[in-house]
């Protein structure tokens, strides 16, 4: 499949905040014509979100939850892309409560080897002694991350107040690495060490698995994660306080990727 094959946009988020951006009236348009379907057990609609066709669905959280609706979604609606949709922690430090990472490689920080001497990482489904490989990690698609880019720009992105961690400036939108694994970052020294070993801007619980998935079947896949909290020792304390009006970013940025790959496939 490619961008401009036929299909819906399918579009996933782990949270319920996360997808009521996207079937209520927060953004630019509703979901229209909306049907609800049941995608391994979980909730999903199809419609058109401003005269685009779409799946919007929930996924839950962590990486098997993620994997396995995102197979249900791809072999039942047969998408041209998937996008993820979502709120992370922040492990870059420059980057505040608010700003969004579009991803353009997503890995899996908690696969590999572990050893007395720590987690020696390697590529999941992959060890150096069965089946070896030299990848780390899934490069999301380079249109889509261009597209995410584009997007974020003519997006009408959200600044937030003071009480939920603004800075008093726009929020800022970066491309780099997402890191994905099944425990939620929660202290000030783990968040350091994934910056600095891993290069990643972002740490969640879903991205990597997705992207896997897309890889395995075919699918061209994007990552789009607005900063909800900070990784750090209150994170846990952070992240219910923006999750809401974080997520709200991401989904207008996906909203606008929606519709500029219908545009291209009418065109």
């Amino acid at each position: 499949m490619s961008p401009s094959s036929p299909g819906p946009v399918a579009i996933l988020s782990a949270l319920p905040e996360e997808v009521n951006h996207l079937v209520t009236d927060r953004l630019a348009a509703d979901l229209e014509r909306p049907e609800q379907i049941s995608l391994a057990t979980k909730s999903a609609w199809r419609g058109t979100l401003g005269g685009h066709d779409v799946v919007i669905a929930l996924s839950g959280m962590g990486k098997v939850a993620a994997a396995l609706v995102a197979t249900s979604l791809i072999e039942i609606t047969r998408p041209r892309v998937l996008v993820f949709s979502g709120v992370a922690g922040g492990l870059d430090p420059a980057l505040d409560v608010g700003d969004v990472v579009i991803a353009e490689r997503v890995v899996q920080h908690d696969t590999g080897i572990l050893t007395d001497r720590g987690l020696q990482r390697y590529q999941p489904s992959h060890l150096p002694f069965i089946n070896p490989t030299d990848e780390f990690g899934s490069a999301c698609d380079p249109t889509l991350v261009e597209l995410g880019v584009a997007a974020a720009t003519s997006a009408a992105l959200e600044t937030l107040p003071a009480p939920a961690g603004g800075r008093g400036h726009a929020p800022r939108v970066t491309t780099g690495v997402v890191a994905t694994g099944d425990v939620f970052v929660n202290g000030d020294a783990i968040r350091r060490r994934l910056f600095e070993d891993l290069g990643a801007h972002a740490v969640e619980m879903e991205g990597g698995a997705v992207a896997q998935v897309a890889d395995a079947l075919g699918v061209p896949h994007l990552i789009v994660r607005a900063i909800a909290d900070k990784a750090d020792d209150d994170s846990n304390v952070d992240f219910n306080q923006f999750t809401e009006l974080t997520a709200l970013n991401s989904a207008r940025i996906v909203e606008q990727v929606a519709a500029a790959l219908s545009a291209n496939n009418a065109a």
